[in-house]
Formats: structure tokens, sequence, C-alpha cells
């Protein structure tokens, strides 16, 4: 079988490929994508609060932390809290305050 297409005419493999794909037993159709469920994993909004208090197991510090969801925040960057006098430290994207206790 040979299948004409914009450049011209092409060869018995590629012409195997098209036949296969525009059957109704596609990849497309045969294979479920998976995607994990978005209100299955637990996320903190990004930038809700204006006040967090954080641990030394929160360090190293980024705003937005790791456990905020990333789709509507700006972009992540590392707060060096720890050096920071009184430990207090604030976002230059957002503002946010961080307070590291204990």
């Amino acid at each position: 079988m040979l299948v004409y297409g914009a450049q011209g005419r092409i060869g018995p493999g590629l012409a195997r490929w098209a036949a296969n794909m525009t059957s109704s037993s596609n990849f497309a159709e045969s294979t479920p994508m998976s995607r994990p469920d978005p209100a299955a994993i637990a996320q903190l909004p990004a930038n809700a609060e204006n006040r967090y208090e954080v641990t030394r197991a929160d360090l190293p510090l980024c705003c937005p932390m790791p456990a905020m969801s990333l789709w509507n925040s700006h972009p992540r960057v590392y707060l060096a809290i720890e050096s920071e006098p009184g430990g207090r430290v604030q976002c230059p994207y957002c503002g946010a305050h961080y307070t590291l206790v204990g």
C-alpha cells in the first residue's frame, strides 16, 4: 500500500504506521493516560497567609514552601532565615513573613 501526502509518495513502513493510527484500535484509544488526581493531593494554597512560623525541619526555607501549590504563585526563592538576626525574613516577591521558632 502506498500513501500519498504533501511530500509525495511515502514508503510501505510509514504507510503501515499511518494505517494503524487511523484504525479504530489505535494507541490513543487503547492506552489510558494516567495522571494523579489533583484532589487527592493535599496542598496548602500558595501565599494564602502573610505570616508563617517555621522550624529547623523546614530548612532550607523557600517561598513558596514545598507543600504549597505552585501553579498560581511566584518563582521559588530560597530564604536564609537561619543567618538573619531574630530568625525573621521576608519574601522579596510576595512579602510573606517567616519566623524561625524552636
